[in-house]
């Protein structure tokens, strides 16, 4: 970062002053910490320790921004944070493309703040593989309906939702 200038635009009027741990200071506008569970967990906790929980987790409101008013431009989302919702995969790149509307929508002007609170599923599906042709499926359906292999595997198990990720980002899956 030192060698190389960094660029923002103040016209949204979200610049913050960035340091690095090589003292190189930037000015951004957004900042995407992916890093994992514990790794994130233990910065925000080095940060501020009452934005954890006692589990770990690092504090949110309904719409995914860290608790109280001095952090509140920042975000937690998937299995680090404790929004109620279900801790998998694709909860969190349902969380992601929730605060990308709004945060698309703020840098265009066409709202202010962020009203809407993140959809919590009140049951959700969950599908363990095991192996190419077994495992079993609990279903949202029918007060959780629990199904085997050939459920799983029509829903799963062919490729793992490897697909459902690259189609996700415009890809396909190489061979």
């Amino acid at each position: 970062m030192k060698n190389k200038p960094v660029h923002a635009s103040s016209d949204a009027g979200l610049i913050y002053k960035m340091r690095s741990y090589h003292d190189a200071e930037a000015a951004i506008f957004c900042c995407l910490l992916c890093g994992g569970f514990h790794p994130v967990a233990e910065l925000i906790h080095d940060m501020d320790p009452n934005m954890v929980t006692e589990r770990g987790f690092v504090k949110v409101n309904a719409q995914l921004q860290f608790e109280g008013a001095r952090y509140g431009k920042m975000f937690a989302l998937g299995d680090v944070c404790n929004n109620p919702s279900p801790e998998m995969a694709f909860t969190a790149g349902d969380q992601g493309k929730f605060l990308a509307r709004d945060l698309t929508a703020i840098i265009r002007k066409k709202q202010s703040g962020f009203p809407n609170p993140f959809p919590v599923a009140p049951i959700d599906a969950m599908v363990l593989p095991l192996g190419l042709y077994g495992g079993v499926s609990q279903l949202p359906m029918f007060e959780g309906i629990v199904l085997g292999d050939w459920v799983t595997r029509t829903i799963k198990s062919k490729d793992f939702f490897a697909s459902h990720t690259w189609a996700s980002v415009g890809a396909t899956v190489p061979n």
